[in-house]
């Protein structure tokens, strides 16, 4: 209720919801900005290859690999808007797509 009335106030016509959305992918300090490093664009790469297209999976995952690609990556839009510089890194994303290598051997992944 405090919160309506300080937006009131202030001219925003914002609604809760889009005050916390704001806060979660703008606003909050810890959120991490910029290019990915090596590091994070490999581990992309890696999930990538091992799981596809299916982002869902890595939220949902308890896996210690899944954890450090939250931990190092700021948000979901870093992972699906992460475009290829070069054509022939894309070609090669396509290839490991296609070979599966490195198929992922969990429960969680196999579709029932």
């Amino acid at each position: 209720m405090l919160l309506a009335g300080v937006l009131k106030l202030a001219g925003m016509r914002r609604c809760g919801k889009s005050c916390r959305l704001r806060w979660t992918n703008y606003l909050c300090p810890d959120l991490k900005r910029g290019l990915l490093t090596e590091a994070e664009e490999q581990l992309v790469i890696d999930l990538h290859a091992s799981i596809g297209n299916r982002y869902i999976y890595c939220t949902e995952a308890e896996e210690q690999l899944v954890i450090d690609l939250h931990a190092s990556i700021g948000n979901r839009s870093e992972v699906v808007g992460f475009s290829y510089p070069c054509e022939a890194k894309f070609i090669f994303l396509q290839n490991l797509y296609e070979l599966k290598i490195n198929p992922v051997q969990s429960s969680i992944f196999t579709e029932s």
